[in-house]
């Protein structure tokens, strides 16, 4: 005999599926990202029990959703840059449905006097839809070192007020002098060089070097290594360190290295390139050099007896004449808004391992108790 189910249970379990599965809790959460990379919009759907079905959909209507907003980075634009198009997505939850126009206005950020116009035809806007649209920016026509400022905006198409508007203003890239006196003092913090959208707004890219906790001389181990290693600064973005050239400098009066080139003056340039981790940065020297392991003579080119070396030695005869040599670091063009500045570090050894008190690291005190 097969056993049959009351009518009164199998109506009630058919009532509790079918509230399950038309009546699922739905609950929609951004995570904002300060990134270059489009953020994501995650969904969480929550299948709740019958008796907290009631409690969940009272918090999802009462859950309010934020507005929208990305777009690549785009530039830094040098003088002489060309017109570019960009692409700007947005996604409104507190507009309702209507007819828009998207519109940008280019403006001269010292009097907000407005440069040039466009808009795209009026259409229909659906509330929460996400979109794309994309705008030519006239750069050949305004572009100077005054910036201009940029507005992405959203109007009705029927009274056309601004009902959505995003603004960023940014300038050409520097290319200036700074002094190293100044790098030392404060971070440096470059003007907007371009603008993105992060998720939530338009934001301005700015680019920050930190050389406050540089050095004033060459902190080294090795009496006979001319090490760069530890005289580091940090370059605070996500976004390649790049540099036109680096050139470690000093003159070589006395002629304690006959194998490296000098220039007309008596100067030995040793050009440099950049090691980056996260946001540390070191001075690293660009090409090998060829050393004498008996006597430490460094050379630029390969002689009997030599071998490759990444470091550069002083001959073993040449610390105390080496001692206090001012050493200068020309950078050209470094980063995003290619600063040039001229370190000056001194070759400064004045103290022994053991000696006197006065000149050691480490001195013996004797006398009677």
């Amino acid at each position: 005999m097969k056993n049959k189910i009351p009518p009164l249970i199998c109506a009630l379990l058919l009532s509790s599926c079918q509230k399950t599965l038309t009546n699922p809790y739905i609950n929609q959460i951004r995570i904002p990202s300060f990134s270059f990379n489009r953020p994501s919009v995650y969904s969480f759907i929550d299948i709740s029990s019958p008796q907290s079905t009631s409690s969940s959909s009272k918090a999802s209507s009462s859950t309010i959703l934020s507005d929208y907003f990305y777009s690549e980075r785009y530039g830094p634009f040098p003088l002489g840059s060309e017109d570019f198009d960009a692409t700007f997505t947005f996604q409104l939850f507190s507009v309702a449905s209507q007819n828009i126009i998207e519109r940008i206005r280019i403006l001269n950020p010292s009097n907000n006097n407005v440069l040039s116009a466009s808009s795209h035809p009026s259409r229909s806007y659906t509330q929460g839809l996400r979109d794309d649209v994309t705008f030519t920016i006239p750069l050949h026509d305004y572009w100077t070192n005054d910036g201009l400022t940029l507005k992405f905006e959203i109007l009705n198409a029927q009274s056309r007020q601004i009902i959505k508007d995003y603004s960023s203003t940014f300038y050409p890239p520097s290319n200036g002098v700074v002094s190293f006196s100044s790098l030392k003092k404060e971070r440096y913090v470059s003007r907007s060089l371009g603008f993105y959208g992060n998720g939530e707004t338009m934001c301005e890219y700015k680019e920050t070097f930190d050389f406050t906790e540089f050095g004033d001389y060459l902190n080294i181990d090795y009496y006979f290594l001319l090490d760069l290693r530890k005289n580091k600064f940090k370059y605070l973005n996500d976004t390649d360190l790049s540099f036109s050239s680096i050139t470690l400098r000093f003159l070589d009066d006395d002629f304690l290295f006959p194998y490296i080139n000098h220039d007309s003056n008596g100067y030995i340039n040793l050009p440099l390139i950049l090691k980056r981790n996260n946001t540390e940065v070191i001075f690293k020297y660009a090409h090998p050099f060829y050393l004498n392991k008996r006597t430490l003579q460094i050379s630029n080119s390969y002689h009997q007896g030599f071998s490759l070396t990444d470091n550069f030695y002083l001959p073993i005869n040449g610390k105390d004449i080496f001692n206090n040599k001012i050493i200068y670091i020309n950078v050209n063009g470094l980063g995003k808004d290619n600063i040039s500045t001229s370190i000056i570090l001194r070759y400064d050894v004045d103290k022994n391992y053991v000696g006197l008190c006065s000149n050691g690291d480490y001195c013996i005190v004797g006398g009677n108790r």
